[in-house]
């Protein structure tokens, strides 16, 4: 999820004053986070076990 990438990579950079929670950079974070959410609501129908176990099997 970007949000956790985001908050995992201002954790391990100790950016000096930036605070992870910080209204504005969780916002920015949940603003990050809704293509992949709108992606996958609009792809549902066509996300089948099939698919997944495809996915595996040709990786």
């Amino acid at each position: 999820m970007p949000s956790v990438h985001f908050v995992r990579l201002m954790n391990e950079r100790g950016m000096p004053g930036i605070d992870i929670f910080d209204p504005i950079s969780l916002q920015y974070a949940a603003f990050i986070s809704i293509p992949p959410v709108v992606l996958f609501l609009l792809f549902r129908k066509w996300l089948t076990p099939e698919v997944w176990l495809g996915t595996i099997r040709k990786g």
